[in-house]
């Protein structure tokens, strides 16, 4: 076999005619994502990469391929612009899968893999000439060593990702797809469930939220004077930290409240003395999943808005006001797109602004084997951390011209010890996006084992505060 080449894999998943419809919630919120970054999405693509267990053929390895293509419908479906401007999807039911195979050796197998992620993560796809997954698989002599695949961001979600690691993992290791577990409904059948009685209401609900939160939204966080921008444009900084990792999960055991809520809160008072205001107003997305849609490999994650107080003197104040909202607000962020759309418009013409949602905070689930230790006592804990704090890193990891908001920040805390922060650099200076990050990690330590005012910590953090124009005296 050469060094490079393309196997043909068919797949059959049903004889009858191809299903088409609309999109779903989730899938119409990634749809427009994708829309405004083209032609250049290629950045927000996925992969999983999955080990061959030792024996398996690309016989094997070409049927599991196969039947997981079957087995998930959202894996086959391709998405197109109908007559109206508005998108559809329609249900692939047989086809061809094309494998790129690369050779490599037992001396650099780590080499071979991060070549084929790049090649086929790297790329954006023809949503509607083609399905939405690239497969490629390294292999040594004749055996398989790694298979990866390559998915649009349509596709899933980080929680869907999982489902689809574990689906493939299985079917390499020989379980028939009848073994496995049900995989949840269809797109097809998500957007029937969407148009009935009860997903209308649950949408009401949603749109009723919005319409709320929205009213008190600010015209945009960063009511600031613009900077001259960094060239590129936007900056992308990650900080991995075993110490922030240990100090959130510190915080959260001691106020009970989620990760989520933790990284919020000091994010919010890094934001507030960085522009001064007393209240924050961002989106937060959020997994919809449950029932019928738990094990199913889907995109079901959509943005809610939070709104909340920022308290300068005390963290327990700000998390416990964060972690309020954001339990409110997760039920409602099950809509229609361009239904939000609509609402904002009419908000906006009634206030006579447009109101700018440019502020954004991801949480990625991380699974882990086995929760990690947890220090005895508060002087464990200080030294633990202590001892832990040296090892952060920060890197750039993106630098890019173009994007559609103004911060985003990623956690994968407290499991994956990561943080990142995107942002618009005629706003927030590169200096500010790294002291950002080294800050929130500063004030979780201190909060965790010194005191509860952010006021004695995040001064020193190095963030440059805006300078605003003193306000006119009345004569």
């Amino acid at each position: 076999m050469p060094d490079d080449t393309v196997i043909s894999i068919p797949f059959v998943a049903d004889n009858g005619e191809s299903p088409v419809g609309p999109l779903t919630w989730g899938q119409r919120f990634m749809w427009d994502i994708i829309a405004a970054l083209a032609p250049h999405d290629e950045h927000i693509n996925l992969e999983v990469t999955v080990p061959v267990p030792a024996g398996l053929s690309m016989t094997g390895l070409s049927r599991a391929l196969a039947r997981l293509i079957e087995r998930h419908a959202v894996l086959r479906t391709r998405y197109y612009a109908g007559d109206d401007a508005e998108p559809y999807q329609v249900e692939i039911q047989d086809g061809r899968l094309q494998l790129h195979v690369r050779r490599t050796s037992s001396a650099d197998p780590t080499r071979c893999t991060g070549e084929l992620i790049e090649s086929l993560v790297g790329r954006s796809f023809d949503l509607a000439s083609g399905i939405p997954v690239r497969l490629g698989v390294c292999i040594e002599g004749e055996q398989p060593r790694v298979v990866v695949l390559a998915l649009s961001h349509i596709v899933s979600d980080a929680w869907g990702l999982r489902i689809l690691r574990r689906d493939l993992q299985n079917l390499l290791s020989g379980k028939d797809s009848d073994n496995l577990p049900f995989p949840g409904r269809t797109p097809l059948e998500q957007v029937e469930y969407e148009q009935s009685e009860s997903g209308r209401q649950v949408e009401l609900e949603s749109l009723e939220h919005w319409n709320s939160r929205l009213r008190q939204f600010p015209r945009t966080m960063f009511d600031v004077p613009a900077m001259p921008p960094a060239a590129p444009r936007y900056w992308r900084g990650t900080l991995s930290s075993p110490a922030l990792g240990l100090g959130t999960m510190a915080l959260m055991r001691r106020y009970r409240v989620s990760s989520n809520s933790v990284v919020l809160a000091a994010l919010a008072l890094h934001i507030g003395y960085l522009t001064g205001r007393d209240s924050c107003a961002l989106m937060v997305r959020v997994n919809n999943r449950g029932g019928d849609i738990n094990q199913a490999v889907g995109y079901f994650t959509q943005e809610v808005p939070v709104v909340f107080g920022i308290d300068q003197d005390s963290f327990e104040s700000t998390v416990r006001s964060v972690q309020n909202e954001v339990l409110r607000s997760i039920p409602y962020g099950r809509y229609s797109p361009p239904k939000v759309w609509r609402l904002r418009d009419q908000i906006d013409e009634e206030r006579g602004t447009r109101t700018t949602i440019d502020s954004i905070i991801n949480t990625v689930q991380v699974t882990a084997e086995a929760p990690r230790a947890y220090p005895s006592s508060a002087d464990e804990l200080l030294a633990e951390l202590n001892e832990l704090r040296p090892r952060s890193e920060f890197a750039w990891e993106v630098k890019r011209e173009n994007e559609a908001i103004k911060l985003l920040v990623d956690s994968w805390l407290p499991i994956g010890n990561g943080l990142s922060l995107l942002a618009d650099t005629a706003y927030i200076s590169p200096d500010n996006i790294k002291n950002i990050l080294f800050g929130i990690e500063g004030l979780v330590i201190h909060v965790a084992t010194v005191g509860d005012q952010p006021s004695d910590v995040i001064p020193a953090s190095g963030i440059s505060p805006v300078r605003r124009a003193a306000p006119r005296r009345r004569q």
